[in-house]
């Protein structure tokens, strides 16, 4: 299985800038954010993924850092989400200008 998030951003007026935030929400009920950082592409920590965006049109594949591990199968939500430059979405949703959601079930095999 292979998810990619491809991202189609311009902001609508010069200077209009966003962070984008990646996270999944785990079948144990709790977040893990992708980082920028490739050693270490998931935290519980939360965090935007990209920072200080004015425009960018590009794929992110998702599922090649992230693995399952034995015993972890169950529904896993992607959440996608353009907020207000250095604002958390998680403390204030209202910072969130445009947010995309995929639903999944990963099974233990």
């Amino acid at each position: 299985m292979k998810v990619d998030l491809k991202v189609d951003f311009t902001g609508n007026h010069p200077g209009d800038q966003v962070d984008l935030w990646v996270a999944v929400l785990l079948p144990e009920d709790y977040f893990i954010f992708l980082t920028p950082y490739s050693f270490n592409p998931f935290r519980p920590t939360p965090q935007a993924f990209q920072t200080n965006l004015d425009s960018m049109k590009t794929v992110f594949p998702i599922i090649p850092y992230f693995e399952v591990q034995a015993g972890m199968g169950g529904n896993y939500t992607f959440y996608a989400v353009f907020t207000e430059i250095g604002q958390n979405p998680i403390k204030n949703g209202t910072v969130i200008r445009q947010i995309t959601q995929v639903d999944t079930i990963l099974s233990n095999r």
